[in-house]
């Protein structure tokens, strides 16, 4: 639970630190009764993408560690495997949703190490996840992710704005015009 709830907290805080409120939830629910750790309410066609933090570190431990035996590391090692590849399915499940969410979500890995264990030895889980479209994210990738959802919501709200002003200025070339007629 500690773990856990160390990477909901280090989520919580990446997210403050890079997106604006109201771009974001914390403990999401969605319509399928689901909690999401965090929800990123990105424009369309994007829309809502859901980030749960995972953290399987016991099994990560023991297979890193070079004073256990092979076969100790090995069985870890298949706990571990087993241990993303349900996390993965889970996410998948839970948080894409047809026509409420984004067509992918994110696995948010609060711990580098675990992370490149993962993509440095394990390309079968990488698949495995990007076929259910799950982005396996570290702290330094989510926090590049982030920032990207930042340029696009900033984006969005320029877009927006540049409609409003198109708008007054059409309403000012009528006004020009009507000066112009009533001048003639």
């Amino acid at each position: 639970r500690s773990r856990g709830a160390f990477g909901e907290v280090q989520l919580a805080q990446l997210v403050a630190n890079v997106l604006p409120p109201g771009s974001y939830a914390l403990q999401h629910r969605l319509g399928n009764d689901r909690i999401a750790d965090c929800a990123l309410f990105l424009p369309p066609p994007t829309g809502t993408i859901c980030v749960d933090s995972k953290f399987p570190l016991e099994s990560y431990r023991i297979l890193a560690d070079p004073a256990r035996d092979e076969a100790e590391r090995k069985r870890a090692e298949a706990q571990f495997k087993q241990d993303i590849r349900k996390h993965v399915r889970d996410i998948a499940e839970r948080y894409i949703l047809r026509d409420v969410t984004a067509d992918s979500a994110i696995m948010f890995v609060p711990a580098e190490a675990v992370f490149a264990e993962i993509q440095a030895r394990h390309p079968d889980l990488v698949e495995l996840a990007h076929g259910l479209r799950v982005w396996l994210a570290s702290p330094t990738t989510l926090w590049a992710i982030l920032n990207t959802a930042a340029a696009v919501l900033k984006d969005a709200a320029t877009r927006e704005q540049v409609d409003i002003i198109q708008r007054h200025l059409g309403h000012l070339g009528d006004d020009f015009q009507r000066f112009r007629q009533r001048m003639d």
